[in-house]
């Protein structure tokens, strides 16, 4: 695209709750397959600290290796896909 956007993030956990899920930029990106694409971020420091309640987004990438190398060779070709969960999924473990 003519800004140099690869891809636009969709879901932003640190969100207020009603805005965790970007509807207008999901429809941008479905608008304009091939050319960006789409990421989710959580801005996770404490799980419990999460505004929108906990992860709601996950980004997906099919890697045979999980290495830095083919991370970044599947985001170069745009081979992302987000999996999002209107409810909060809140891991309250022992995070350090």
């Amino acid at each position: 695209m003519e800004w140099g956007v690869d891809y636009i993030e969709i879901v932003n956990d640190d969100s207020q709750p009603e805005n965790v899920f970007d509807q207008e930029s999901y429809d941008f990106c479905m608008g304009h397959k091939g050319e960006i694409g789409m990421l989710t971020g959580t801005d996770m420091h404490k799980p419990d600290g999460l505004l929108g309640g906990g992860v709601h987004g996950w980004t997906l990438l099919n890697l045979k290796e999980f290495t830095e190398e083919a991370l970044l060779e599947e985001l170069r070709r745009g081979r992302t896909k987000i999996l999002y969960s209107k409810e909060p999924y809140a891991d309250l473990g022992n995070h350090k």
